[in-house]
């Protein structure tokens, strides 16, 4: 049988060694629950690539950033290129290393082993069977501790034993909706009100639900023993016509909800799985 062949060629692939990115920079785009507010590692790549044909060509260079656990959340992301005929192209671009991922909820600083995985393929869209790929290739980095081991350990809390000393002594009440759902909502309004003893950090998460997709957002508050708080939770839902409407309301430890990027996929495995008994409220409105 005959061997494909591609007119895209990687002529090198280097990469650079560890080194410390400013969340304030934002090389990738992300957004700033995706970043966090500490600096974090990263490596630089470059990449030589040879379009040995007679016709232009678009690729596509799909990266993969993950650390090397089991069921750990990984960052990805593609990016297009067009390469002229018969052209030799440089390209230089930044993989983050976000260490432990979020959904482990600590402050974990290492040390820990790191994959990366750079898919290449013609076409302006990644390859998944790769019937297109012309350059594949996987690294591992060993990211180091920042501090020694013996001060790392006072850092690991047990999830399960903080999660069930939660009180669930907030309630959201109030909702209300103005304007036509069916047409558009003008303003969703409720109140959060904490009847316990302790300060409670809860999370909204509110989706509405259209002909044409979701649009949805999250809220974090922190609601002191006796708070009566008014939300408004119209962000990014208002001024769409609307089907169904969801409304989650989870409680989290304080430690997660400290954590920019920890406390968002919190909230959304909390809701969506029921997985941590944390969740307060289920609301649903269902219109026309």
């Amino acid at each position: 049988m005959e061997e494909k062949r591609s007119d895209i060629m990687v002529k090198s692939c280097e990469f650079s060694g560890l080194k410390k990115v400013d969340p304030k920079d934002n090389p990738f785009g992300l957004r700033p629950e995706q970043l966090g507010d500490k600096p974090y590692n990263a490596v630089d790549i470059t990449l030589v690539i040879v379009n040995r044909s007679q016709d232009e060509k678009q690729i596509n260079l799909y990266t993969i950033s993950k650390p090397d656990v089991p069921n750990s959340a990984q960052t990805s992301w593609g990016q297009n290129y067009t390469i002229g005929a018969q052209e030799e192209k440089t390209i230089r671009y930044t993989i983050p290393m976000f260490c432990m991922s979020a959904s482990d909820y600590k402050d974990y600083t290492g040390p820990i082993r790191y994959l990366v995985r750079i898919l290449g393929s013609e076409g302006p869209v990644p390859d998944e069977k790769g019937e297109r790929r012309f350059f594949e290739k996987t690294k591992y980095f060993d990211v180091p501790a920042e501090e020694p081991p013996d001060e790392l350990e006072d850092k690991f809390i047990d999830l399960e034993e903080c999660l069930s000393g939660l009180e669930k002594t907030s309630v959201l009440q109030d909702v209300h909706i103005e304007g036509n759902p069916c047409r558009a909502i003008e303003s969703l309004t409720a109140k959060l009100f904490n009847f316990g003893a302790n300060t409670q950090y809860l999370g909204i998460d509110v989706a509405a639900f259209t002909d044409r997709g979701c649009y949805q957002t999250q809220f974090f508050y922190e609601l002191r023993p006796g708070e009566e708080l008014p939300v408004d939770l119209g962000k990014m839902i208002t001024g769409h016509p609307t089907r169904h409407l969801r409304i989650r309301l989870v409680i989290m430890p304080k430690y997660i909800f400290n954590s920019p990027r920890a406390r968002g996929e919190f909230l959304w495995r909390s809701y969506k799985e029921e997985k941590y008994g944390t969740l307060v409220s289920k609301l649903d409105y269902y219109f026309g």
